[in-house]
C-alpha cells in the first residue's frame, strides 16, 4: 500500500559533505615540487662541476682562476718549483765577508830589510781599540787585540786612523799597506779576523743549540747553519725554516732543502733563521671513500694527486663525478702569468684576484679522471702542504637525494592519510 503524498510540499536533495582523504599527501607533493624547482635546499657536500665553471667566470665577489691540468701546466709548475718562496732572495750567491764594527783583528806588518829578506818591521806590538788616536812604538810590528770601533775606524801606529768597516779583508790590507809606504820599504800586511762580531746569523726555535753563529768566507747554506746549531728537535718531515732577511720573510720545509739543492740558499749576515715544527698536510673532501687530512709524504716521487686520491681510498663509484676532481691552492702571480692568463686581462673590470694578505692568486686545478689523460696528469702533479683536494658529486646523485626525499615524504603522507581515515 502506497503512503499518501502530501500536497503542497516540495523536497530537495542536499549532498552530504565528505572530507578529502589525501589533503596531507597533496601538500607533501607540493613541497617536493618546490624542492625539484630549486635544489639549493638539498644538502650537498660541495660545489658541482658546473658550479665551479660558472663561478670562475664571475666578475664580482670572490674570484679565482680555473685551470684544467695539462702538460703545459705541469711544465710551468715544474719550472717554477725551485723558485717557490725564494723570489725575494734571488741574490743568494755566497758573498765576500766584509769587516764591521766590533770585529777583533790580528795585524802583522812586514818589510824588506837591507839584506833583501822579509822581516817583521821593528815597530809596535800593541792592543789598540778602534777609534783610538795612535800608539807609541814598541818592539814588534805584530798587533793583536785590534777592534774596529763603532765609527768603523782602527788606529795603526805610524799610519793613523783608518776606516775599514765595509771593506773586505783584502781591501783593508791594501789600504793599510798604502798608508805605510812612505815609512817602510815595500810593506806587506797580513790581517786576520780573530773575533767575528759583524758577520753573524741568529738561529732560534726548535734546534738543540740556538744562538748567534759567525759566517766564514766559504759561504754557509741554510743546512750548514742548521747543522752548526745541532739540528732540529723534531723529525725532518715536520721541520720548517723561516728566514727573515732585510724585512722579508720566507718559509721552506727542511725536506725540500734536502731534496732540492737549489732551495738550499746561502745565508747572509744579519739573517734570522727560526726553526719551527708544523705538520705538512693536505685535506681531501667530497666523494672520496675516506675524506680526511693526510700528511705530505716525501718519497722518491713526492706526494702527487694520484697518491693523494689513493690514500683517501679513491673515488666513490656510485657518487663521484670523475670529471670533477679539483685541487684548490694559492699560487704566486708569476705562475698564473705563465699559464698564459695575464692578470691584467683577467682583472679587467673585475675585483682583483691577488689576495691582499698572502699576495697570491687563488687557483682551482681541474682533473678529468673520466679519461686516461687525467690519470697521467694526476701521477705527475705534485701536491703541497695546505692543498685542498675536492671530488664533486655527480649531478644524478643530487637528483637521487630528491627522489629519496620524495619517498620519505610519500611514506609520511601515506601514514598520515591512513591515520586520518576515520575523520
Amino acid at each position: 500500500m502506497t503512503a499518501p503524498r502530501s500536497e503542497g510540499k516540495k523536497y530537495c536533495l542536499i549532498p552530504q559533505y565528505k572530507k578529502p582523504q589525501n589533503i596531507g599527501l597533496l601538500g607533501l607533493y607540493a613541497t617536493v615540487c618546490v624542492l625539484l624547482a630549486g635544489c639549493s635546499v638539498i644538502p650537498i657536500d660541495g660545489p658541482m662541476v658546473s658550479d665551479v665553471q660558472k663561478t670562475s667566470q664571475n666578475k664580482t665577489g670572490f674570484r679565482f682562476v680555473l685551470e684544467p691540468v695539462d702538460q703545459h701546466v705541469l711544465t710551468v709548475l715544474d719550472s717554477c718549483k725551485s723558485e717557490d718562496n725564494f723570489e725575494l732572495l734571488r741574490d743568494d750567491r755566497p758573498k765576500s765577508l766584509t769587516l764591521g764594527p766590533g770585529d777583533g783583528l790580528q795585524l802583522s806588518i812586514y818589510q824588506v830589510d837591507a839584506a833583501g829578506a822579509f822581516t817583521q818591521n821593528q815597530m809596535s806590538s800593541v792592543a789598540v781599540q778602534g777609534g783610538g788616536q795612535g800608539a807609541a812604538p814598541l818592539p814588534k810590528a805584530y798587533m793583536s787585540g785590534l777592534t774596529i770601533g763603532e765609527d768603523g775606524y782602527i788606529s795603526v801606529p805610524y799610519a793613523g786612523r783608518i776606516h775599514i768597516a765595509g771593506l773586505t779583508i783584502d781591501s783593508a790590507q791594501q789600504l793599510i799597506e798604502n798608508r805605510l809606504r812612505n815609512m817602510l820599504t815595500d810593506p806587506q800586511v797580513s790581517l786576520n779576523v780573530v773575533a767575528n762580531a759583524s758577520n753573524l746569523v741568529t738561529v732560534t726555535g726548535a734546534v738543540k743549540v740556538p744562538g748567534r753563529y759567525p759566517l766564514s768566507s766559504a759561504g754557509e747554506t741554510l743546512v750548514d747553519i742548521l747543522a752548526t746549531a745541532g739540528g732540529s728537535l723534531s723529525q725532518q718531515s715536520d721541520t720548517w725554516l723561516e728566514v727573515t732577511r732585510r724585512g722579508q720573510l720566507i718559509s721552506v720545509p727542511l725536506q725540500k732543502l734536502l731534496r732540492m739543492p737549489t732551495a738550499n740558499i746561502h745565508v747572509d749576515k744579519g739573517d734570522l733563521i727560526n726553526v719551527v715544527v708544523k705538520a705538512r698536510t693536505y685535506q681531501v673532501f667530497g666523494a672520496a671513500k675516506q675524506p680526511s687530512e693526510y700528511p705530505v709524504r716525501d718519497d722518491d716521487d713526492g706526494e702527487t694527486v694520484a697518491k693523494g686520491l689513493a690514500h683517501a681510498g679513491g673515488l666513490i663509484d656510485s657518487q663521484a663525478d670523475s670529471r670533477g676532481v679539483f685541487l684548490f691552492r694559492y699560487e704566486r702571480p708569476k705562475i698564473v702569468e705563465e699559464f698564459k692568463q695575464p692578470l691584467q686581462v683577467i682583472q679587467a673590470e673585475a675585483q682583483p684576484l691577488v689576495d691582499p694578505v698572502t699576495g697570491r692568486v687563488p687557483v682551482v686545478y681541474a682533473f678529468d679522471m673520466s679519461k686516461p689523460k687525467g690519470y697521467f696528469m694526476a701521477m705527475h702533479f705534485q701536491m703541497q702542504s695546505g692543498d685542498v683536494l675536492f671530488i664533486s658529486n655527480a649531478r644524478l646523485v643530487e637528483w637521487l637525494k630528491v627522489i629519496n626525499l620524495l619517498g620519505t615524504f610519500t611514506q609520511a603522507g601515506s601514514r598520515g592519510a591512513s591515520m586520518g581515515g576515520g575523520f
